[in-house]
């Protein structure tokens, strides 16, 4: 009955996503007004945005939508980005979601919210190593998130969210940048997603027709 239940679910909300919405300028997006370089991507593909952070409720509830809907479109490429708006807390979360990029280990992404939502504190080594022993890794793998978490490399990345963050002058979250053009603007998750799909779809499609 659970597994039944669980297919009907799936099925409806793929045909929720499946629908062309139709979508306005003003309300569900703005058009960016702000200098930002276009990311050069594979021919037919659009480059997606998400600004987010890890103590976000709201980027929490996407996050699942995001994996199930943005991440699996061949059409899209995504980039996931930690916003950083202050050298402790936030940059601590950057520094994870950079060592988890690097190190593929995606499915650590939802025990960090969790985590994150709890206060955890993220920045103590010790309760960091005690998160990740919880959370299935063996020693050898502690010691190398640890390891890549304090690089050079890491805190390259960390610079780079913080300017990102500053440059498309990201005040909250989740945000989405679709194609270096435009901003979606806040709503419930799965308009959202929605909303950021139809735009890629809207920019593939022109994209075709040149």
């Amino acid at each position: 009955m659970k597994k039944y239940v669980f297919v009907l679910l799936a099925m409806l909300v793929a045909q929720v996503f499946a629908a062309n919405i139709q979508v306005a300028e003003g309300k569900d997006y703005e058009v960016l007004s702000i200098p930002v370089p276009a990311l050069k991507v594979p021919k037919g593909k659009v480059h997606v945005i998400e600004f987010f952070s890890y103590n976000c409720i709201h980027c929490k509830a996407v996050e699942p939508l995001l994996k199930q809907k943005l991440a699996t479109d061949k059409k899209i490429v995504l980039d996931t980005i930690q916003i950083v708006y202050d050298e402790k807390y936030s940059s601590a979360f950057a520094k994870i979601h950079a060592t988890i990029k690097l190190l593929k280990l995606e499915k650590l992404e939802s025990a960090v919210f969790t985590a994150a939502m709890a206060q955890k504190d993220f920045n103590n080594m010790d309760q960091l190593k005690q998160f990740l022993v919880q959370n299935g890794l063996n020693q050898k793998q502690v010691d190398s998130f640890i390891d890549t978490y304090n690089s050079f490399t890491v805190n390259g990345k960390v610079n780079e969210y913080k300017q990102l963050t500053t440059r498309y002058n990201i005040t909250q979250s989740p945000v989405f940048i679709v194609a270096d053009q435009y901003l979606i603007k806040p709503a419930q998750p799965e308009r959202l997603v929605q909303v950021t799909q139809a735009l890629v779809n809207k920019i593939a499609n022109s994209k075709s027709k040149k």
